[in-house]
C-alpha cells in the first residue's frame, strides 16, 4: 500500500471508493464532485491524497490550508481542514486510514497550520462528520479532535405547504413598505453589496462567486423597503449554476428537489417579523418553480425553521484539533 496524490483519473474510483463507504446516506456524484473537488480554487495537490493497493484506490483524505485567498475570506486565512477521509471497508483494521490522516496532518503543519478543523469551507462535502461516521469521529478524538458540536440539513415535503395567513398579515400591517420578491436582472451588484455589507465573509463570497459563474437573479429572493434591499435569501432548483450544501444529496430527494439558504435580514431592520416571512414566502418561490422536496442545509435554528415544518433530516459533528 502507498500513499500518492490524487490524479484526475482517479475521480471515478474516488466517487465509487465515497459509496461504498457512506453512498447510501451521501450518495456522491459525478456533478458534485467535479464541482467541489475537481472545481476549488484552492486546492492543492499535497493535501488531496489517496491510499493504493496496487492500481485501485482503497483510501482517500481531502485536506487544504487556506493561504492565497480572496478578500471576502479574509477571516478564513490560515484555516487548516479535513473534508474527507474514506477507506474502502474490504480494507479496514490494516492502518490506512492512519496513514492517510498522518500523510494530511504532516502537510498542513508543513503549510504553518496551528489547528485543523473538520468544517472544510468553501467548497466542502458535508459541513463536518456526518452522524453516520460514528467511526470517523472516534477516530479523529484519538487524535486530539475535541470540541464537538451538532449542525443539521433540515428537509420538508412541500405538497401541502402554504404561506401561513398570519405571517401575510403580519407582513401587511406591520411593514406595509416592504415588497418581498425574486430579484430581477440589474440587482446582482446591490446584492452582493448587500451581503458584503451585512454579512462579510463567506455568504458575500458565495454569492459573488453565484454571480460570476452566470446565476440568475430569480434563486435569490430579497426584501426591499423604498428601494434598499434589507433581507435576501439563496434559493435553488435543478436549474441551479451550481450546487450548494442543500442540494448536495439531491439524489436521495423524491421528485422535483430544490434548497434554500443562507437567509438574512440587515441588522438594522431584525425584530421585525422579516425573518420569518423571508423564509416563508422563499419556501414559496420554490414551490411555484415546481420543487416538491426541500432542504435547509448547515444550520442550528431547528425551532426556528421548525414553525413551517422543517425537521432535523441529516446531523453533523464539527470538531477540531490544536497542533502542537
Amino acid at each position: 500500500m502507498q500513499i500518492v496524490p490524487f490524479e484526475p483519473s482517479m475521480a471515478e474510483q474516488v466517487i465509487a471508493l465515497w459509496n461504498r463507504c457512506i453512498g447510501e446516506h451521501y450518495p456522491m456524484t459525478e456533478r458534485l464532485f467535479s464541482q467541489n473537488v475537481f472545481g476549488d480554487p484552492f486546492k492543492q495537490t499535497n493535501g488531496n491524497l489517496v491510499a493504493l493497493e496496487g492500481e485501485k484506490v482503497v483510501g482517500w483524505v481531502l485536506s487544504r490550508y487556506l493561504d492565497d485567498i480572496p478578500p471576502e475570506l479574509s477571516d478564513y486565512k490560515g484555516r487548516a481542514s479535513i473534508g474527507a477521509l474514506c477507506v474502502d471497508p474490504e480494507f479496514r483494521g490494516r492502518g490506512i486510514a492512519s496513514a492517510l490522516y498522518e500523510a494530511a496532518e504532516s502537510f498542513l503543519k508543513s503549510q504553518g497550520a496551528t489547528s485543523i478543523s473538520v468544517v472544510h469551507y468553501p467548497y466542502h462535502l458535508t459541513p463536518g462528520v456526518p452522524s453516520e461516521a460514528q467511526d470517523l469521529k472516534t477516530f479523529l478524538e484519538r487524535r486530539g479532535f475535541s470540541d464537538w458540536h451538532e449542525t443539521y440539513d433540515l428537509r420538508r415535503q412541500l405538497h401541502d405547504y402554504e404561506i401561513p395567513t398570519e405571517v401575510t398579515q403580519r407582513l401587511k400591517e406591520r411593514n406595509p413598505q416592504v415588497e418581498i420578491r425574486p430579484a430581477r436582472e440589474g440587482e446582482q451588484k446591490a446584492i452582493v453589496e448587500f451581503v458584503g455589507r451585512e454579512f462579510p465573509g463567506g455568504w458575500h463570497y458565495d454569492t459573488k462567486r453565484f454571480f460570476e459563474k452566470g446565476g440568475e437573479p430569480s434563486d435569490i429572493v430579497i426584501a426591499v423597503e423604498r428601494n434598499e434591499i434589507i433581507g435576501f435569501c439563496h434559493t435553488f432548483t435543478p436549474e441551479s449554476v451550481e450546487l450548494r450544501g442543500s442540494t448536495h444529496w439531491f439524489p436521495l430527494l423524491q421528485g422535483r428537489w430544490g434548497g434554500l439558504g443562507p437567509i438574512g435580514i440587515a441588522a438594522a431592520h431584525r425584530g421585525r417579523g422579516l425573518g420569518l416571512a423571508l423564509l416563508c414566502y422563499s419556501v414559496w418561490h420554490n414551490k411555484q418553480r415546481g420543487v416538491v422536496d426541500m432542504v435547509i442545509d448547515w444550520t442550528g435554528l431547528v425551532e426556528f425553521y421548525g414553525r413551517i415544518g422543517f425537521k432535523v433530516w441529516k446531523r453533523y459533528w464539527q470538531g477540531s484539533k490544536t497542533l502542537a
